[in-house]
């Protein structure tokens, strides 16, 4: 499964999680993506964690 997978089909947890490690990994800031998908900064940075570590499927 690949990130824009889950933007596109995924339920809404599944697309914030995708828009945050693309917004990672286009250089977003996790201060800016907290605020954007109104999640805590702690939680961007446990997603993003799962992203390097497990890939989408994380």
């Amino acid at each position: 499964m690949k990130l824009d997978d889950l933007i596109n089909e995924g339920n809404p947890h599944d697309i914030k999680r995708a828009m945050s490690t693309k917004m990672f990994l286009s250089g977003s800031n996790r201060e800016i993506m907290s605020h954007v998908l109104n999640v805590g900064v702690d939680v961007v940075t446990k997603w993003n964690r799962a992203y390097r570590e497990q890939g989408a499927e994380g």
